[in-house]
């Protein structure tokens, strides 16, 4: 009697996400690239048994005029069998938006071209400051917008994205995807990120300086930003994973990887990847 295995015909080989359809079947070893889109991904997990899902959340905007560095994303690496779920999604963050240098207003208005990545990055304050880096995540239902309650609250992992760079001596952000983290909140934090947003920068009030900060980056819990009217660092923002996964992996101010190592570039955008662990097979018995 010999017994053949289904779909392990070929060896192992990277795909983009947008070239995967219903039809495709994975064999072990199989790497899925989920890039940076602005819009909201479906895994077709087909006939995939176990995978490790590596999310890599996007960086903090970096102004070159002031030399302000935004942070780096957090990394979330998680392995789980995606048949327990009728649907996965995967949303990648986007890298926080500069604002325009030189930037005046007298009012002391929010900066209008600093904004926060896509996947809950802050707003930059305003001249000179960047907007906060978005999160990358999984999660099991969407509802659009990304930010709806309905569907944020089904995520099964989050890598938070990192804070956007401030105006002057003080650039970067103090965190950048920490784990499960929202309280620790540095002196010169004042205000609180929220659930998935990343707090918009404070930027003054008439007859003050106008304050530089940026923007808080996007997590389970977005980053804090400060109400100095110097300019000061921004938090980047937490990283996330459902107890009920597995090969938990949580780490802090991660860069993406580059377009040598995996043949697609991210620029500072958020990236996730997903490796095909097992796939299931039919047996065929030949007597």
């Amino acid at each position: 009697m010999a017994v053949i295995y289904g779909y392990r015909s070929r060896a192992s080989q990277i795909f983009l996400a947008s070239n995967i359809n219903s039809s495709t079947k994975f064999v072990r070893g199989d790497i899925i690239l989920f890039s940076f889109t602005s819009n909201i991904q479906q895994f077709l997990y087909n006939n995939s048994k176990s995978v490790k899902t590596e999310l890599y959340g996007a960086n903090g905007g970096y102004q070159e005029d002031s030399n302000a560095l935004g942070g780096y994303g957090g990394y979330t690496s998680v392995s789980f069998d995606p048949r327990a779920y009728v649907n996965i999604y995967l949303i990648v963050g986007g890298r926080g938006g500069r604002s325009e240098a030189n930037y005046i207003d007298a009012n002391c208005s929010q900066s209008s071209t600093g904004l926060g990545g896509y996947n809950g990055g802050g707003r930059a304050g305003g001249s000179s400051s960047s907007g906060g880096g978005g999160a990358t995540d999984i999660r099991t239902s969407v509802v659009d917008p990304i930010y709806n309650s309905n569907s944020y609250n089904t995520r099964l992992a989050v890598a938070g994205g990192g804070g956007g760079g401030g105006n002057g001596y003080q650039t970067g952000s103090y965190s950048a995807g920490n784990a499960y983290s929202n309280n620790n909140i540095p002196a010169s934090m004042c205000i609180n990120g929220v659930i998935y947003q990343g707090q918009d920068g404070y930027y003054g009030s008439v007859g003050d300086y106008c304050g530089d900060n940026g923007g808080g980056g996007g997590g389970y819990y977005g980053g804090g930003s400060t109400c100095d009217d110097d300019a000061a660092p921004t938090q980047g923002g937490s990283s996330y994973v459902d107890a009920a996964l597995t090969n938990i992996s949580v780490q802090a101010g991660i860069n993406t990887p580059t377009s040598t190592f995996y043949g697609t570039s991210t620029n500072g955008d958020g990236l996730a990847i997903v490796t095909i662990l097992s796939i299931w097979a039919f047996i065929i018995l030949l007597k």
